[in-house]
C-alpha cells in the first residue's frame, strides 16, 4: 500500500489509519480478494474497486470548490496548472 499525505495530516503511519476505523477509504484495482487483502492492513476501512488503471490513477487538485488541476498524479506533479497546486505539492511526502 502506498501514501500520498500532505506534510501536516493527521494521519503519520499505519496505526493511526487503523485508529481511523471506518473514517478511512482504500481505492484498490477490482480483484476478487481486494477487500481481504485491504481488511488485513486495516479491518474497519471503506474500500473502493476500479475496473480500470485509468479511473483509479486520475487525481483531481480543487481548491476552494474549484478543480485547478485534474489529470494522472505524475502528470499534476511534474508540471502544476496552478500556483496553490504547486505550493500544495511542496508540503506532500511521497
Amino acid at each position: 500500500m502506498a501514501l500520498l499525505l500532505p506534510t501536516n495530516s493527521k494521519y503519520k503511519e499505519i496505526d493511526d489509519l487503523k485508529a481511523a476505523g471506518d473514517g478511512v477509504t482504500v481505492a484498490v484495482l477490482q480483484n476478487v480478494y481486494a477487500e481481504e487483502w485491504v481488511h488485513r492492513a486495516l479491518p474497519k476501512a471503506k474500500v473502493d474497486q476500479y475496473d480500470s488503471v485509468d479511473l483509479m490513477y486520475q487525481t483531481v487538485f480543487m481548491n476552494q470548490g474549484r478543480i485547478e488541476g485534474q489529470g494522472p498524479p505524475k502528470a499534476l506533479c511534474e508540471q502544476p496548472k496552478s500556483a496553490r497546486l504547486a505550493e500544495f505539492l511542496k508540503n506532500i511526502r511521497f
